[in-house]
């Protein structure tokens, strides 16, 4: 419901003296903001003085123009104030800067207005209250607006041409033109880190889980390239899955990283690290990377981040080769006998524990037993020796991590 208002005498002692020394009231304003509010102490010259003047006076100028007609403000009235707002952001200063400033000035405004009356201008003063009161409720709901619909524009196209930026890198191409588009500065090492998040499906399928996923992705960007200075990090994620750039010498460990991410998620969270000696060298870390992540994900090990250090023997273990298709070839004649290759499965779990394994199956600790005797029957090495044991997990290792191309991540992180 809009305000009562009554026109504002233009022609009263209080407003002529008001009026007189404008464009020194609008440097005031300027000077008043500049002096309060931080970033703005920051601007160039060129920003902070004939354009935030220039500003300042029209505002005013529109501040006199509506009050002496009666009225509040309407979106013609706000058109100027709206392009300043989404000018600042544009420039990434802060909405909460750009108000503090706006209504510092306004703040000045009024202080002068006070300096100027007497007893005898009480009516004017309280009208001019009015009227301040009702621009000011006018313009900063302008302002937020037209500063968050530029703000989320801006940051979209940012984030585009980061995303873009990332795949570049990780496909190795030339990104010297992309880093410029994104006016992002690479260092000299990154970190690869390959992540997803457990018990969330790789393509929503309605919309509640679409929207957990954008929350997921929110969530992802706030923590890298905000609570934890991502001044040169680039992060391409999808909720689901995705890919972070970090610097060599971040600040901030990968693992705490990861950890706070499966804490805002609410959600484990499975990644690893492969470092990249220079820029030239993130595909074969990123390749890298998905070898440990998937290697990881085979062997059952529970959510966390991981590093070529953490597997380093099962790796070697399963790369091609003579010895793993040798390892492989040892588990050939239990291909017929599914029940085998799973009591084998779980032995290597359980190791000694016979009674824990047997439960695990289902069996009977005897029934476990035979199987155990079956297995050395048709492989010929014996799970209960320390050394075929060796054998028989080095064969199971290299068997279960052959890798599956429908399952792996795609080269390029997805959005």
């Amino acid at each position: 419901m809009p305000l009562p208002l009554t026109p504002l005498r233009m022609d009263s002692p209080l407003l002529r003296r008001v009026v007189g020394q404008l464009a020194g009231l609008a440097q005031d304003a300027v000077s008043g903001a500049v002096a309060e509010v931080g970033v703005y102490r920051q601007l160039s010259a060129e920003l902070a003085g004939p354009e935030l003047n220039a500003t300042a006076l029209s505002h005013l100028l529109t501040f006199l123009a509506v009050a002496e007609q009666g009225r509040e403000a309407g979106p013609g009235d706000l058109a100027a104030i709206m392009v300043s707002a989404g000018r600042r952001a544009e420039e990434r200063i802060p909405l909460s800067d750009v108000l503090d400033a706006y209504l510092t000035g306004a703040r000045v405004v009024w202080q002068a207005v006070i300096a100027a009356a007497g007893p005898q201008d009480r009516a004017d003063v309280e009208s001019f209250v009015a009227h301040l009161l009702a621009f000011l409720h006018r313009t900063t709901v302008a302002i937020t607006a037209t500063y968050v619909r530029v703000h989320a524009t801006v940051s979209s196209v940012e984030r585009d041409a980061r995303h873009a930026l990332c795949a570049a890198l990780l496909a190795g191409q030339d990104a010297g033109n992309l880093a410029a588009q994104a006016e992002f500065a690479l260092v000299r090492s990154y970190s690869v880190v390959t992540l997803t998040v457990a018990g969330v499906p790789s393509r929503p399928g309605n919309t509640g889980e679409l929207a957990s996923a954008r929350r997921r992705v929110r969530q992802a960007h706030d923590l890298v390239e905000r609570r934890h200075g991502g001044e040169h990090r680039l992060v391409a994620f999808d909720g689901h899955s995705g890919v972070l750039l970090l610097p060599a010498a971040d600040s901030v460990s990968p693992e705490a990283l990861v950890r706070d991410l499966a804490a805002a998620f609410a959600l484990p969270v499975t990644a690893a690290l492969a470092p990249a000696a220079e820029v030239e060298a993130i595909p074969a870390a990123f390749e890298l990377a998905r070898e440990i992540y998937e290697l990881a994900r085979a062997l059952d090990r529970p959510a966390g981040l991981y590093r070529l250090s953490d597997l380093m023997v099962e790796y070697q273990i399963t790369r091609p080769g003579p010895a793993r298709d040798a390892l492989e070839a040892v588990l050939g004649p239990l291909r017929e006998h599914p029940h085998l290759l799973e009591t084998l499965r779980v032995n290597m779990r359980y190791g000694l524990d016979r009674q824990a394994a047997a439960k695990a199956l289902g069996l009977h600790a005897n029934t476990y037993s035979y199987r155990l005797r079956r297995i050395a029957e048709v492989t010929g090495l014996d799970a209960t020796d320390a050394a075929d044991a060796r054998v028989l997990a080095s064969a199971m290792l290299a068997s279960s991590t052959r890798r599956n191309p429908q399952g792996r991540n795609t080269a390029e992180p997805r959005r």
